[in-house]
C-alpha cells in the first residue's frame, strides 16, 4: 500500500480511504481486468452468430484475449494473488462460470445437439483452458508464448473436430 500511495504521490491515508486494504486494490484491478476479457468475449461470440464461423470466432477469440493478457506486465502478478485470495478465487470462478454462460450459446451453434447443461460444462472447460494457458503464456519468453498460443489453437480447433461427429445433426 505504501508503494502504490508513492507511485500515485498521495498520503497513504488517501489510499487507505478508498483500498482499505491490499485484497481490496487487488480486486478492483482484477475485477477491471476481468471485464475487459469477457467485453473480449462478447465480441467473439457476437462475430459466432453473425458474420464468422462459430469455430474462426473462438480462434479469434484466443488471440484477442491473449494480446490483451500480453499487454499487461502486470498480469502474472494480479493471477498470483487472485488465486491466492480465497475472496478473490471466488471471484474469478464466479467469472468463469459467468463467461462459460455467454459461450454457451456459440457453443451450441457449433454442436446443436448438445443440451444446456452439456454445453455450459464445455464452455466452462473451453473458458477455464484457453485461461490457464494463455496465463502461463504471460510468463515465457515471446517466442515460446507464440508456439504455445499456435498450439492452444490447433488443439481447441482439433478438439472441436473431434466433438464434431457426437454433437452436430
Amino acid at each position: 500500500m505504501r508503494e502504490v500511495a508513492r507511485r500515485a504521490d498521495l498520503p497513504i491515508a488517501s489510499v487507505y480511504h478508498y483500498f482499505p486494504s491490499a485484497p481490496a486494490l487487488i480486486r478492483t484491478l482484477v475485477e477491471a481486468m476481468l471485464d475487459d476479457l469477457r467485453t473480449i468475449l462478447a465480441r467473439g461470440v457476437a462475430r459466432a452468430g453473425g458474420d464468422v464461423a462459430p469455430e474462426q470466432a473462438l480462434l479469434t477469440v484466443i488471440d484477442a484475449a491473449g494480446d490483451f493478457m500480453e499487454s499487461r506486465p502486470n498480469l502474472p502478478a494480479l493471477w498470483g494473488a487472485m488465486r491466492g485470495t480465497p475472496e478473490l478465487r471466488a471471484l474469478d470462478v464466479a467469472d468463469t462460470q459467468r463467461n462459460a454462460q455467454l459461450l454457451s450459446p456459440a457453443v451450441r451453434a457449433l454442436f446443436p445437439r448438445t443440451s444446456e447443461a452439456e454445453a455450459e460444462a464445455l464452455a466452462l472447460v473451453v473458458i477455464e483452458g484457453v485461461s490457464a494457458a494463455l496465463q502461463l503464456g504471460c510468463d515465457l519468453p515471446p517466442a515460446k508464448r507464440n508456439a504455445l498460443r499456435v498450439m492452444l489453437k490447433q488443439f481447441v480447433a482439433a478438439a472441436i473436430a473431434g466433438l464434431m461427429g457426437k454433437y452436430r445433426q
